[in-house]
């Protein structure tokens, strides 16, 4: 990597709240420091960054949009620093908003997606059904990653609290409609559907353009007493 490329690459990054350390000359590894877990080394090849994944990122000279896909892919959204607290205003307007955030079509954001629907069930206290909700959120961001449009670089999750009832949805960006089967003893996938429709409270399919679908599940829950608390 370009030793010019490489600093500002890092600037970029840096002001996206994500920690960057300079491996060497060609390689840059971007960590989110609220999970440590989620590290990511960045080269080039071919005009692109990429991904210790093979992942491209964008094309070189793009540092801004790259900074921006990689904050998403580890976990920050677009704009935001992780060590910025919210004012008391803005954590009693979260609990009461729907939360959504977008996760780059890669294989790694199955696990981010499931982190963001647990941290916001955490923040409205909710008591039970998280390891189911988490469960499902992981088979309907998979499929999203797997199955979407092969062009789609993104697909969206929302978790909507409304009546004692979690809703979360995944919308991404493919023309099919999920198909519920029973899967063979021995089959390694196709039980996305078939756990939702045994762990979900209510479940379906709908559709926000020709191009586009959201799968949404509900889950009954309750809030946390003060001693789960």
């Amino acid at each position: 990597m370009d030793a010019n490329a490489s600093v500002i690459l890092s600037e970029h990054l840096k002001a996206r709240g994500l920690s960057v350390t300079n491996d060497d000359d060609s390689i840059v590894s971007v960590t989110n420091p609220l999970n440590p877990y989620l590290v990511e080394a960045v080269g080039t090849a071919g005009g692109h960054y990429v991904t210790g994944w093979g992942y491209e990122l964008g094309a070189t000279g793009d540092e801004a949009g790259t900074a921006q896909r990689l904050a998403f892919l580890l976990g920050i959204p677009n704009g935001s620093r992780p060590d910025a607290a919210p004012t008391c205003a803005g954590k009693a307007a979260a609990v009461q908003q729907p939360r959504e955030r977008e996760f780059l079509t890669h294989p790694a954001s199955v696990a981010q997606a499931r982190a963001f629907v647990t941290a916001a069930m955490s923040a409205w206290r909710l008591s039970g059904r998280h390891d189911d909700v988490r469960l499902c959120v992981s088979e309907l961001s998979t499929n999203a990653v797997r199955h979407a449009d092969p062009a789609a670089l993104s697909f969206v999750v929302r978790v909507a609290l409304d009546d004692a009832r979690v809703r979360v949805e995944v919308r991404d960006q493919a023309t099919g409609l999920p198909d519920l089967r029973q899967p063979e003893a021995d089959a390694v996938d196709g039980r996305g559907l078939f756990l939702l429709e045994a762990i979900a409270d209510d479940w379906g399919v709908t559709h926000g353009g020709p191009d586009e679908k959201a799968v949404w599940a509900e889950f009954k829950v309750s809030l946390a007493t003060d001693r789960e608390r």
